[in-house]
Formats: C-alpha cells, sequence, structure tokens
C-alpha cells in the first residue's frame, strides 16, 4: 500500500525545507575490527534508538531509506517535521534543508548541471584544463573563492596561471590550518577544564591585537598553555614589546568560557617574574 504521507516530504509534493528540526542521527554501517571491551565483531557504529524505529515504522517510514528521496541508505539523520512526523533525511539530502523553498532547490540543480555540462566540455577538450577542473572540483568546498573560480572557468574557460596559483595556495593553506585544528584536538583531548579564579598560567603568545573601546582601547592577547587550553585578555604593560610567539607567564583571574571548556577569559593580569 502507498505512503500517501510522504508526498509533503518529497520535492514534487510540497517539500518545505524549513518544516525540518534536527533530532538525532544514526550509522548502521559495521564496526571492521573487535571491541575490546564487549568482544563484538561487526555491530553497527551508532544504532537507532529502538524507540525511534518503532515510530518511524508506525508511519509507515524506515531508517533504510531517505523519506526525502527514497534512496537506501546505511547512515543518515533524524528530523521532526512539523506536522509531528518522524523522518530519516540522508546526508546528500541535508544540505537540501538549508535551502528557503523548493524552487530555490530545483533552480540549484538546474544551474548545477549546466555548470557540469560546461566542465565536462572544457574537460574532455583539453587534457591541461581536465587537470585544473578536477583540481578546483575536488577542493570547491574548502574555499568559497575556489568556489568562484569553479564557475569563472565554466562560464568564460579560461583561468589565469596567477588564479591557478592561487587556487592551490588556498588549498594548501586549508589543508595546514585542518592539520592543525586536528592536532589541536588531539592536544587539548585529555587537558583539565579551567577553573575560575585567580592563579599562574605559563603559555606561548598565538596573537597580540589592539581593541578599540569607549575609553581609548589596549591591546589583547590570545595565549596558549602546554597542554592545548587557551585563553584571552588584557596584555599587561610590561608586555608592551611582547609578540607572537613569545612565552610569558602572568597571574590573572579567570572565567571559563560558556561555550569551550578549553578556553577561558582573563582580566586583570601581572607579570610573574
Amino acid at each position: 500500500m502507498k505512503n500517501t504521507k510522504i508526498q509533503k516530504h518529497r520535492l514534487a509534493g510540497g517539500f518545505n525545507p524549513s518544516a525540518y528540526i534536527y533530532v538525532d542521527q544514526f550509522d548502521h554501517r559495521q564496526n571492521e575490527v573487535m571491541d575490546s571491551q564487549s568482544g563484538s565483531y561487526g555491530e553497527a557504529h551508532d544504532p537507532i534508538d529502538s524507540a525511534f524505529n518503532d515510530e518511524l515504522e508506525l508511519n509507515g517510514y524506515n531508517c533504510d531509506h531517505c523519506t526525502h528521496c527514497g534512496s537506501r541508505l546505511s547512515s543518515g539523520s533524524l528530523y521532526r517535521h512539523t506536522s509531528g512526523e518522524l523522518v530519516v533525511i540522508g546526508h546528500t539530502c541535508v544540505s537540501r534543508l538549508s535551502f528557503n523553498t523548493a524552487d530555490e532547490i530545483q533552480r540549484a540543480h538546474r544551474e548545477s548541471r549546466i555548470q557540469q555540462g560546461l566542465l565536462r566540455g572544457i574537460m574532455n577538450a583539453s587534457w591541461r584544463w581536465r587537470i585544473v577542473g578536477e583540481f578546483l572540483q575536488q577542493n570547491a568546498d574548502k574555499s568559497e573563492i575556489i568556489s568562484d573560480m569553479l564557475n569563472k572557468l565554466a562560464k568564460y574557460f579560461s583561468l589565469s596561471r596567477r588564479q591557478i596559483a592561487f587556487a592551490r595556495k588556498l588549498v594548501r593553506e586549508a589543508d595546514e590550518r585542518s592539520t592543525l585544528a586536528a592536532e589541536r584536538e588531539a592536544k587539548i583531548a585529555d587537558a583539565a577544564d579551567w577553573k575560575d579564579g585567580r592563579f599562574e598560567i605559563e603559555g606561548e603568545i598565538l596573537s597580540i591585537k589592539w581593541k578599540s573601546n569607549d575609553f581609548g582601547g589596549s591591546y589583547k592577547m590570545l595565549v596558549e598553555l602546554a597542554d592545548g587550553r587557551r585563553c584571552w585578555g588584557s596584555c599587561p604593560s610590561k608586555l608592551d614589546s611582547a609578540d607572537k610567539g613569545d612565552i610569558v607567564r602572568i597571574k590573572a583571574t579567570f572565567s571559563k568560557s560558556n561555550d569551550d571548556a578549553k578556553f577561558a577569559f582573563f582580566k586583570r593580569p601581572s607579570v610573574v617574574s
């Protein structure tokens, strides 16, 4: 029996991207190594909650298919529709929820198909542009500038050597930022959370910036401790000649950030000899 309720979740059936609220996610792909604690092997990475699974089946849906497009999937996200229904949205279709209307999605699809057709024509006609086009496609998500270059290549059939060199520079910088971010995540994984109070710390200055205010302004500095935690606050007057990379030791009053337990703000700093 056909599930008529599903039509409102389909692009051609009145799909409204703003009508969904994120609930949870699941991953039914199997572990390829044995769990050292439970001794299990081949179990799902992150199985769906049984209550959610029962609710899906009660509505005629299931976690094996995307409710929006119908494609089979082994992992995805659960969303609550304004009708109250719980549905499954696959990773590819989740991007459609960022649009305002179904018309915007269809227009973006048309523009994407046109661009892809133009790019295929260019890349088939020239091995040089095939290399450049593939490089830009593989890295378009790393920078809006690279994405814009891809559009220009499709539209004008050309990019300058300087533009191509700049794109490669942007990719290197994005990869370096990603590597540094991963290294810091690994570094602070075992670091203790910040505590509120007044105490001494030692760390490396990552940046110093002038911040204006109603009273004129002052220099602020970002300091990273050896364990990866960071803090931000006023630069003591005795450190007026300090620069990025310097190791400093200060005593200050610290307040843990509400958004990140590994980040704190400090005030009334003094240099420790």
